[in-house]
């Protein structure tokens, strides 16, 4: 009797796990400082995953509408890159210590309405150094239900891992839209996400909002249900990848 309880609870992950269906998550970058590219942004599919950089001058509000039209609400943490580049504010570095680094933290994450995720903006230097992403993971801890999303800027990053570690929802970017903002050069990415959707049957994508990506997601969007290519938020892609583990038995 028992067997057969466990066969009928594991039956709806089996079906998710074997539909043949691909996922993709879809999260635009960024935002926060331009109010139209903002505007234009919050009215893709309430599907696509707003990610808001902290303390500025329009993220609140345009945060707020997001949150209204339905979408998922990232905060993306400035994290000191490699290349010395300027974070803006509230921004973590390698020469705070545990207390700076999580109060720095608190203040972003309380400065926008919303927020269900964290990810990382820039970060090749941060996000390899296991101590501060443990702090960073231990002050998420703080708000139950947060995810985080490795944006991946740089090899070595063990931000992804120490997440896990800390029993923190996780998922690793597997394509860039718009490193090359050209509009050919999008449409190879998008191309290029597809395939990793269909191959490993989830991906997620970061892109920004450039005019020309924006052009080319309105263009794109709206035909992937056509393609058996269902949109869903950040959340929901970590969900569906762990219901196909249960599934395949990947405890």
């Amino acid at each position: 009797m028992l067997a057969g309880l466990f066969c009928l609870a594991l039956a709806p992950l089996t079906a998710v796990a074997d539909a043949g269906r691909a996922y993709i998550a879809l999260v635009m970058d960024d935002l926060g400082y331009r109010l139209k590219e903002g505007r234009d942004t919050v009215a893709l599919p309430p599907a696509v995953t707003l990610s808001f950089l902290p303390h500025t001058p329009h993220a609140p509000a345009l945060a707020a509408a997001a949150v209204a039209e339905g979408h998922e609400i990232m905060l993306h943490m400035p994290m000191e890159a490699r290349n010395g580049k300027a974070l803006g504010p509230g921004g973590l570095t390698t020469a705070m210590g545990r207390r700076e680094l999580e109060a720095i933290f608190h203040q972003a994450i309380l400065s926008l309405p919303g927020v269900v995720g964290v990810s990382n903006h820039m970060g090749s230097l941060l996000t390899s150094r296991a101590a501060a992403m443990g702090w960073l993971m231990e002050a998420m801890g703080a708000y139950p239900g947060l995810y985080f999303v490795d944006s991946r800027t740089a090899g070595g990053s063990v931000a992804a891992a120490t997440a896990r570690e800390h029993g923190i929802p996780q998922y690793t970017r597997d394509v860039f839209l718009d490193d090359d903002p050209s509009p050919a050069a999008i449409d190879h990415q998008l191309t290029r996400l597809e395939h990793r959707a269909r191959t490993q049957g989830l991906a997620l994508g970061i892109g920004h909002p450039y005019p020309t990506t924006l052009e080319a997601l309105n263009a794109w969007l709206p035909a992937l249900e056509e393609r058996d290519i269902e949109l869903v938020p950040v959340s929901r892609l970590i969900e569906l990848r762990q219901l196909r583990r249960l599934a395949n038995f990947e405890f």
